[in-house]
């Protein structure tokens, strides 16, 4: 069984190491070595552009190792020193033969040294299949190595299952220098999507705008607390909150603003507001029923001295006596109950500014909740923080 699995397995070996170099077809083969002696000539007359493109095409209908080797050559003269070491690479993923691969090996070390002079080799490690890597703002394609001409780059790295990866790479011109990339799962962070009225709504998160309403989604986030506001001024009530996001998961909010009030509506729902109305109020009432009860009492001193100093007659007496006590009771009646009521008024509204004064100020504080209900002294005020 063993001996039969061995010779399964190389016999599998074989086919597709023979499928591997299948060979072009021979219209493709001769058409190649057209191509790159039409691009020798044109290379001689130091039309290397032209020849270049040649040899290009010959490489691509016959993936043999001396296209890219010539061209390289050819890039090599032209201080096109990159392009020459990539197309040898290429060249090396051919097969050399091994009675030509001590002169190859010698003009990439050439080619390297010559590169070392004026750049820099960078490698970077570990990058997913699919992913987006830009360097310098430039598509970097696979495979990720490259010589630059510089002593800095910026890499950035875009996969769908993995957090947006950036760095500024310090390397230094005339060395080699590799770096793994280290990428953070998507799994492990969260989202924030948060929709509602109304349209063009703008939401903030911890104080940076990320979009507007009808919906918008937060960039990929750390499991936590996060402070979220959505605002349309001066139409609509700015709407303030924590959201909590958990890792692997979109938490959905759904924020309908209200309209915002005038601004003689939001002075009416202070309670400075309204403690300045009670206590002037208040004390206009107490004002108007010492006045009252003054004149009360004015009128019933009078009646005592008619009573007491009259000099008529019983019915001239009478007449005057009953003019002068007409609507005392109702006086005093009256009299009391706006001094009580002006009192109580004026000790809500006092109470409601002194509470105004002790509320310690904050930037985002819940609204006094405040009612006026009837009280035996006239009016009583409900508080609620």
């Amino acid at each position: 069984m063993r001996i039969a699995a061995l010779i399964t397995a190389l016999l599998c070996t074989l086919c597709l190491s023979a499928t591997a170099q299948v060979p072009p077809p021979k219209e493709d083969i001769r058409a190649a070595k057209n191509l790159a002696r039409q691009a020798k000539r044109l290379a001689r007359k130091n039309s290397w552009g032209e020849a270049a493109k040649l040899y290009t095409q010959a490489e691509e209908l016959h993936q043999l190792w001396v296209y890219p080797h010539a061209l390289a050559k050819g890039h090599f003269k032209a201080g096109m020193l990159p392009l020459a070491w990539r197309a040898l690479k290429r060249a090396q993923e051919y097969e050399v033969p091994a009675n030509k691969r001590r002169r190859f090996d010698n003009f990439l070390v050439e080619v390297e040294n010559a590169l070392l002079e004026g750049h820099a080799y960078v490698e970077l490690i570990g990058v997913p299949d699919n992913a987006d890597v830009r360097i310098n703002s430039r598509q970097w394609l696979p495979p990720y190595n490259k010589w630059v001409d510089k002593n800095f780059s910026q890499i950035v790295v875009i996969h769908p299952d993995y957090i947006r990866h950036e760095f500024n790479w310090h390397h230094v011109k005339g060395k080699r220098h590799e770096r793994e990339l280290e990428l953070t799962a998507a799994s492990d962070y969260g989202r924030i999507t948060v929709s509602g009225t109304p349209h063009g709504a703008a939401v903030l998160l911890d104080g940076n705008q990320v979009g507007r309403f009808p919906s918008s989604t937060t960039k990929l986030l750390k499991p936590g607390r996060y402070p979220i506001s959505v605002q349309k001024a001066p139409e609509f009530i700015t709407h303030k909150r924590f959201v909590t996001v958990t890792a692997g998961k979109t938490t959905r909010v759904t924020v309908n603003l209200e309209p915002s009030d005038s601004d003689f509506v939001k002075l009416m729902k202070t309670p400075k507001f309204w403690g300045w109305t009670l206590a002037g109020t208040g004390g206009v009432l107490t004002i108007a029923g010492i006045v009252t009860v003054a004149t009360a009492s004015g009128k019933a001193a009078d009646a005592r001295d008619l009573n007491a100093n009259h000099l008529s007659g019983f019915p001239e007496y009478s007449d005057k006596y009953d003019e002068a006590v007409s609507g005392i009771s109702g006086l005093e009646t009256g009299g009391h109950v706006m001094l009580w009521l002006g009192l109580a008024m004026a000790g809500t509204g006092t109470t409601l500014l002194v509470l105004d004064m002790m509320e310690p100020k904050s930037d985002v504080k819940a609204p006094v909740q405040w009612r006026i209900v009837p009280a035996p002294t006239g009016a009583s005020a409900i508080l609620r923080f």
